[in-house]
Formats: structure tokens, sequence, C-alpha cells
């Protein structure tokens, strides 16, 4: 299992992307949460097994959401965490 801090950089706010990281956190057991930036970028935390995938999916441009870039660091586990949230 690994935790990763995540910057989603591009058109991601107003256009349904921290709902699509809810549901695909849903599909791929990812644990965490997002939230809107002031900056008009989305962070996010993400914890599991399957994080290739899931990055995968939610990276790819879909509808409204244009993700032009992300960053992407690896942060220690939350052994207390059991589900996705979406912060606000």
């Amino acid at each position: 299992m690994k935790r990763y801090y995540l910057q989603l950089i591009g058109q991601v706010q107003g256009v349904g992307l921290r709902h699509h990281l809810y549901q695909s956190a849903l599909r791929y057991n990812i644990t965490g949460w997002c939230r809107n930036m002031s900056n008009g970028q989305v962070e996010a935390q993400i914890q599991g097994d399957d994080i290739d995938p899931f990055l995968k999916e939610i990276t790819r441009n879909k509808g409204y959401i244009q993700i032009r870039d992300y960053f992407l660091k690896e942060i220690d586990i939350d052994e207390k965490e059991t589900k996705f949230i979406i912060r606000y």
C-alpha cells in the first residue's frame, strides 16, 4: 500500500473533477480526500494498492475536465483512514 499527495492542474474546478475522483476511489478501493485550492487547482491525498490504474483513470481528460499536468509525491501512510471524502 502507498499514499501520495496529488495536485491536479488545468481546468479542474467547477467541472465535476472531485466527484469523478470520489467515484474512481470507490471503484479502486482508494482512501483519502480531495478539495479545491484557492489557486484554481485540486489537491488530494490518495492511498491504496491500485494507485496506478486509479491515476490513469483520473488524469484522462473527460468532458469538461481538462488536466494539463499533475504533481505526485509519496507521503506516509495513514493506517486509520477507511474511506475517501471530498473536503470543502
